[in-house]
């Protein structure tokens, strides 16, 4: 992590910690119920890419029962990934800035919750405005919640450098539809549908696809990446949790997605956490899924065709992740009702069998061949508090 961004999270962390320690009348500190975190991600993957981000966000009690969160983050780039790399770039670095705030209030009717919040987000080749309203209505003593958000983005793409004149606008639309029942005082299952729908620019600028007749890189013309200005998402996912006890608990999740690209994914996930002596959690948690690929999709195209993309995210592929979690609440050592610490480490593995990558043989020559795995690893630390 560069020392700005070290500095930036420095700061974080003394506001947060400020917010929660900074001596107050009980009053004020009752009233405003302060609360805040800030926390580093640190992403590593084999083909070169690596993501720094730090985020932090402090929330307080307003008066009529209303709830105000801000949070902030920045993400520091770096990818000389072979689906972002091509004739066009060596290497993409980059550093994003995002801010938001939240105002919601509970029970603005009986067991009715209302939210509604603004982000924006900034980089040197794009920016986003994003809004979203949310609701959640319980029923029969809250046992039942139905629970509805609804976002909508305004996005500007570009080139790093290019007036902004020149990006391109894309436009996006999502829908959370969610449905929670406690079955008993140990069981609850939610299913939730997820729903996309976004307009206009989709395609990268920095990606170009090769056209060849050959299976060798010589010979062979780049041209830029042209994906469909519409695209639909659909997902529904069947989550289900259970208590053994009163120190473990486990979790399974299905998800399966459909798009108007012709994607189709599956994903399973479990976990599981258990409370361990001297108020510490311990969480653990495993992931695979498959996708397949979209119907523009090939892996060498022979001619430039109307869609086309470079997009390993877009070809047929496999994933698993599996990691840890510890948190660990220390607010009764030092008079709060919260501080949290907490540190996670995920492992994640991608197959791409159908994706084709230039290899340079011992004759001059660069060959296709499969790209194959691509590994990766996740840590997480955080800080939280509350008073």
């Amino acid at each position: 992590m560069s020392s700005p961004e070290a500095r930036c999270w420095l700061r974080a962390c003394a506001l947060v910690a400020a917010c929660g320690l900074t001596p107050a009348s009980g009053s004020l500190a009752d009233d405003l119920h302060p609360r805040g975190a800030a926390g580093v991600t640190v992403y590593s993957e084999s083909m070169d890419t690596s993501i720094v981000s730090t985020h932090a966000n402090v929330g307080l009690r307003l008066p009529h029962e209303l709830e105000l969160d801000a949070a902030w983050s920045a993400d520091i780039i770096s990818s000389a990934s072979v689906d972002v790399v091509t004739a066009a770039t060596d290497r993409i670095d980059e550093r994003r800035n995002q801010g938001g705030i939240t105002l919601g209030r509970e029970s603005v009717l009986p067991d009715l919750d209302l939210d509604a919040g603004y982000t924006f987000s900034i980089e040197r080749d794009s920016y986003a405005h994003v809004g979203h309203v949310g609701a959640r209505q319980g029923f029969l003593e809250d046992n039942l919640a139905i629970s509805l958000d609804y976002g909508i983005s305004y996005n500007r793409l570009g080139l790093r450098d290019e007036a902004m004149s020149r990006w391109r606008p894309l436009w996006v639309h999502t829908l959370d539809l969610g449905l929670t029942y406690i079955l008993n005082p140990r069981t609850q299952v939610e299913l939730i549908y997820s729903g996309g729908l976004s307009r206009g620019y989709h395609s990268s600028r920095y990606r170009r696809v090769p056209i060849t007749f050959r299976q060798d890189l010589r010979a062979t013309d780049w041209v830029d990446e042209v994906e469909p200005d519409t695209r639909q998402r659909n997902a529904f996912t069947l989550r289900g949790e259970h208590a053994f006890g009163d120190r473990f608990i486990a979790s399974a999740d299905y998800r399966f997605y459909w798009d108007t690209w012709g994607v189709t994914g599956h994903t399973l996930r479990l976990g599981t956490s258990v409370e361990l002596p001297g108020h510490v959690t311990l969480s653990l948690q495993a992931r695979g899924s498959q996708q397949s690929g979209a119907s523009f999709y090939q892996r060498i195209y022979s001619y430039p065709t109307a869609y086309r993309t470079r997009d390993r995210r877009l070809s047929p592929h496999l994933s698993g992740m599996a990691g840890a979690a510890i948190a660990w609440n220390l607010g009764s050592y030092v008079h709060l009702d919260t501080l949290e610490l907490r540190a996670s480490m995920d492992g994640v593995i991608y197959t791409f069998n159908d994706y084709a990558v230039p290899q340079l043989d011992s004759l001059g020559g660069a060959p296709w061949t499969t790209l194959g795995d691509v590994t990766g690893l996740i840590i997480h630390v955080e800080v939280g508090v509350r008073r």
